[in-house]
């Protein structure tokens, strides 16, 4: 899966849930690869380095686990991952 496709994601499930408080440690430990996400999401000019693009990846693989999803699919929409859940 590319990266851009887990930011985007994530940046999704991020609007959707961060004041759900079921999620509330999960939005807490990723307090910088959500908005990281977003950010990468929603095209603002940034470049990731090695770092940037390993939180996100481990962001991603988070929200995959708590939802048990493999976290290898090619789901390029929130709608399609969370079908999966």
């Amino acid at each position: 899966m590319e990266l851009i496709d887990k930011a985007n994601i994530l940046a999704d499930y991020w609007m959707d849930y961060r004041n759900d408080p079921d999620w509330q440690d999960f939005m807490t430990y990723n307090d910088i690869g959500l908005p990281l996400s977003d950010g990468l999401a929603g095209g603002f000019i940034i470049e990731l380095s090695e770092a940037g693009e390993a939180i996100i990846n481990e962001s991603f693989s988070m929200l995959c686990k708590k939802l048990g999803i493999e976290d290898t699919t090619a789901d390029e929409t929130l709608e399609d991952f969370l079908e999966r859940a």
